[in-house]
């Protein structure tokens, strides 16, 4: 008991002296994330100045990415510091709850990989919010780069996460990079059609519906022949800033029709395409394939 009492006395002698490493500690450790914090804000500035310079437009989302890179790694870096200083073996620890490092590289390559490849994609820039991609089966309009992943809102309404490191690797197709886009539609005409009228009718129709572009102008060329008809395939350009494609392919097809109507231009019911070597897909031949946006089908119709 006299032990217990001795020891006790001594606990409390000291506890003052406790007290004050405890606070001590404390201080330093918030001085140490306080100048870490500090440091890393100061390199953030450095980080987007410098991008500012390698890329003066259009730089909104690779500066938050630099941002957001030097910030995680300043303060993982502050952390470090901070518990090295207090006298906390950081390798030991970090070892003891079993992250080596080749297990923590194993465990983080994805995630690293998805980063990198993020950044590159924003300095790279082979598409940027808003511009209709598609990458990975996937088609849509962009709405964010993140670090991870490219998010995509698709034309029906879902919201897609693409990892970063497939779409750098996979093969993008981005429609709106240009100021035009070439659309062209596929039709068949009668083989009793005068082709030569049939041509003039039905370019100038195209001509002038709203949305089509008249330099380049539309083209209408005649490739082959199936069962009942001359296939034929109008092609036309027009600016996807300024006119909803569906909308004008919409109109081009109203405008043929009339076109056809008015110059007694015949279009069979249905086009048979004539057999082909190779397998044939939804009764298409190989020779005229059927494309979800640029080879639709007309309504086939003859007029009365």
């Amino acid at each position: 008991m006299q032990q217990v009492q001795i020891q006790l006395g001594e606990f409390i002698a000291t506890l003052p002296d406790l007290l004050v490493g405890l606070v001590f500690k404390a201080a330093l450790a918030a001085f140490i994330i306080w100048i870490g914090i500090k440091i890393t804000h100061r390199f953030e500035g450095w980080g987007e100045r410098f991008v500012r310079r390698a890329q003066p437009d259009d730089n909104d989302l690779l500066i938050r990415a630099v941002r957001r890179i030097i910030n995680v790694g300043g303060i993982t870096l502050s952390i470090a510091t901070m518990l090295g200083v207090l006298g906390v073996n950081v390798a030991a620890l970090v070892a003891g709850l079993g992250l080596t490092t080749a297990a923590l590289a194993f465990a983080l390559k994805d995630t690293l990989e998805q980063a990198i490849t993020g950044v590159v994609l924003l300095f790279q820039r082979p598409f940027k919010v808003g511009d209709t991609i598609e990458v990975e089966g996937v088609e849509g309009v962009v709405e964010d780069i993140a670090i991870r992943t490219t998010n995509i809102r698709t034309f029906d309404g879902l919201h897609v996460l693409i990892p970063n490191n497939k779409v750098y690797q996979g093969i993008i197709r981005n429609k709106t990079h240009y100021a035009t886009r070439r659309w062209q539609l596929t039709i068949g005409l009668g083989y009793d059609t005068d082709l030569p009228k049939a041509h003039n009718a039905i370019l100038n129709a195209v001509r002038l519906t709203e949305g089509v572009m008249s330099d380049p102008a539309p083209t209408m060329s005649f490739e082959g022949f199936d069962a009942t008809s001359i296939r034929a395939i109008v092609r036309y350009w027009i600016v996807p800033s300024q006119a909803d494609a569906q909308v004008t392919q919409t109109a081009v097809l109203n405008a043929i029709k009339e076109a056809a109507q008015t110059q007694a231009i015949g279009i069979p019911a249905l086009i048979q395409p004539a057999p082909q070597p190779g397998n044939a897909v939804n009764g298409a031949s190989p020779s005229m394939p059927l494309t979800a946006n640029t080879e639709l089908p007309l309504e086939r119709w003859r007029p009365s």
